[in-house]
C-alpha cells in the first residue's frame, strides 16, 4: 500500500504515490511510468498532495483457503504409522 502522500519529480509533470522511504530518509521509492520501481533522491522531488484520511481505502477481496481435510493428503500420516 502506498504511503499517504504523492510527489512530482524534477523534469516530469506527472505525480507519483510514494511507496516507501529509505531508512535514512534520503530517497523515495516510486513506481514511474515505465512500471519499474525506482529509488529517487528526495531532493529531486516536490510534495504534490496528501491523501485525505477520511477517504475510503481500497479493499482487495481474497478467496478463502481450502480447509485441510484429514486423509486428503496421502503423505500425511496422523496414526503414527499404523
Amino acid at each position: 500500500m502506498p504511503l499517504e502522500f504523492a510527489v512530482t519529480v524534477e523534469g516530469q509533470d506527472q505525480g507519483y504515490w510514494v511507496l516507501d522511504v529509505d531508512p535514512v530518509g534520503e530517497r523515495l521509492l516510486l513506481a514511474l511510468e515505465d512500471r519499474v520501481l525506482r529509488w529517487v533522491p528526495q531532493d529531486t522531488c516536490r510534495f504534490l498532495k496528501m491523501m485525505n484520511p477520511d477517504q475510503p481505502r481500497a479493499v482487495i477481496p481474497v478467496a478463502p483457503q481450502t480447509p485441510l481435510v484429514l486423509g486428503s493428503t496421502p503423505s500425511l500420516n496422523l496414526n503414527g504409522g499404523r
